[in-house]
């Protein structure tokens, strides 16, 4: 398990074509970076651990950022925004999850994913 204040996600696929009602048997393929900022699957030393990627509002991440460790996280989050990742910079509001929780307990972020 990587270190950092657990996150737990939740997910609900909709089915557009369909009411957007619940998509059963969805397959979700999630990744994230890690206390030092190191992305799954991609960054040496990590490339076997699979794990996840959505958009939290920033008062989620100041928090998380303000424990001890995250050093990494907060330079690379003072280098760039939503606005300008190259992943969210052409829009982020639907993958803005809400998140609840704490640091000493844990977060759980939640989004709807209309497919």
């Amino acid at each position: 398990m990587a270190k950092g204040v657990p996150l737990t996600i939740k997910l609900n696929v909709l089915d557009t074509g369909n009411g957007a009602t619940g998509l059963q048997g969805a397959a979700v393929y999630l990744w994230h970076c890690d206390i030092d900022g190191k992305y799954s699957l991609y960054s040496e030393g990590i490339t076997e651990e699979n794990s996840s990627q959505l958009a939290l509002p920033e008062d989620a991440n100041t928090l998380v950022y303000a424990t001890a460790g995250y050093s990494t996280s907060v330079r690379n989050l003072a280098q760039t925004s939503l606005a300008t990742d190259n992943v969210f910079s052409d829009g982020y509001s639907l993958q803005l999850a809400t998140v609840t929780g704490s640091v000493e307990d844990g977060f759980t972020a939640t989004l709807n994913v209309p497919v």
